[in-house]
């Protein structure tokens, strides 16, 4: 895996809720915490919820992309979604963000939705 898919991201919290979204101020992405990455931040957030992160900053210090079939949900296309696994995370606690845009779906990307139309026609 290239060096710069490798290091922290950071990324406002988009959505909490129905889904777990993170942005990079244009496009966002569903993220999932591991088991292991959820315990860590209870531990080190214990009156903190993830519900609260709502347009907080954080870093994303070890995470990786997966592609499963989905059932046409909105982070979702053609039948696939993407999805940011989340192995370990920092709150930039006193670092509130306001978007100067609405980000759009990750899938509105044109490049993003070639790479996925590619992968379906293997």
């Amino acid at each position: 895996m290239p060096k710069k898919f490798r290091s922290a991201l950071r990324c406002s919290v988009k959505e909490t809720c129905p889904n777990f979204l993170l942005t990079d101020g244009s496009y966002f992405i569903s993220a999932y915490f591991t088991p292991e990455s959820y315990s860590q931040f209870r531990k080190e957030n214990g009156s903190l919820r993830v519900t609260d992160l709502k347009d907080i900053m954080v870093q994303i210090n070890k995470w990786t992309v997966e592609l499963s079939a989905s059932s046409n949900t909105f982070t979702s296309y053609a039948g696939v979604e993407m999805k940011m696994i989340i192995h370990q995370m920092d709150l930039k606690k006193d670092f509130r963000v306001e978007l100067k845009k609405f980000p759009t779906s990750l899938y509105r990307d044109d490049k993003m939705k070639t790479q996925i139309q590619n992968f379906l026609s293997r």
